[in-house]
């Protein structure tokens, strides 16, 4: 049984030069990415001097976002994903909940966090830039167990107050591990990143793509939502797991998914709603 980040790991050890993540252009390959968490994974160790924090990932859906989930399993920690468009009500309740010592975030985000007295890591300043730049990108060397918690969501609070879910590396082996035997996937192929990292299905999205060698593409513009053709038609999508009303909502452009860019799709997975026939 290996941790939730050594599916990455093991992968950066064999294909190092391999396009992990591909943002609008902007290439990471593995062994950036892995240099990159590395180096802050080192940063939160020395910051804090322990492991087995529960660490909010207050970020968008960018490469920023990658590095620090990575950092917090890398520095024996667990990752909390809070999504930055959050009212600053509900921030305070998740964040009582959670209770978190550490939050990384990017931007002017910390901004909203005003109520928060731990400490704050904002990889977008230049100062955080330059002390990074600094530390060693060598992996630390720290005992986690498969029964640690690799990270924690909310449920939607549509009943009432959201509640935490916990996830350990144990469990997460567990489903990639089946991921493995489900599907059949090839070095270099090109997945979706469609579910924000609040939701579980970024969990297939993140670590199915890496544990095959593939390349990580956000779905994270607006023109993709107003019309979600572009981001197939930009890139060439091979596995997407998504909601049924994506596919829905291109049917009204393009009625019989005619677009060449189809074509290019190995995987199509649908969760979350029910699937209309027709779209079948």
């Amino acid at each position: 049984m290996i941790l939730l980040h050594q599916f990455f790991e093991s992968t950066t050890n064999r294909y190092p030069e391999l396009i992990a993540v591909n943002d609008h252009g902007e290439k990471t390959t593995y062994s950036s990415l892995e240099c990159y968490s590395n180096r802050l994974a080192n940063y939160i160790n020395k910051l804090k001097h322990r492991s087995k924090m529960r660490i909010i990932i207050f970020t968008e859906k960018n490469l920023n976002q990658y590095i620090s989930l990575l950092a917090s399993l890398k520095s024996g920690n667990c990752w909390v994903p809070i999504q930055v468009n959050q009212p600053k009500d509900r921030l305070k309740i998740l964040f009582s909940t959670i209770n978190p010592e550490l939050v990384i975030t990017e931007k002017d985000f910390d901004n909203k966090l005003s109520f928060f007295k731990g400490s704050v890591i904002n990889l977008s300043r230049e100062d955080i830039k330059k002390k990074l730049s600094k530390i060693s990108n060598k992996k630390l060397d720290i005992e986690i167990n498969p029964q640690d918690l690799a990270y924690i969501i909310f449920t939607s609070g549509s009943t009432g107050i959201p509640k935490a879910v916990t996830v350990s590396h144990e469990n997460s082996f567990f489903f990639l591990d089946e991921m493995k035997n489900q599907f059949s996937l090839k070095r270099k192929m090109n997945f979706a990143h469609f579910s924000e990292l609040t939701f579980d299905p970024s969990i297939f999205d993140i670590f199915v793509c890496w544990m095959s060698g593939g390349t990580l593409i956000p779905f994270n513009r607006n023109s993709y939502k107003i019309n979600p053709l572009i981001f197939f038609q930009n890139f060439r999508i091979n596995v997407i797991l998504c909601v049924p009303s994506l596919f829905n909502k291109i049917k009204l452009i393009d009625s019989k998914f005619q677009s060449l860019c189809f074509k290019k799709i190995k995987y199509l997975i649908f969760t979350g709603e029910k699937i209309n026939k027709k779209l079948v």
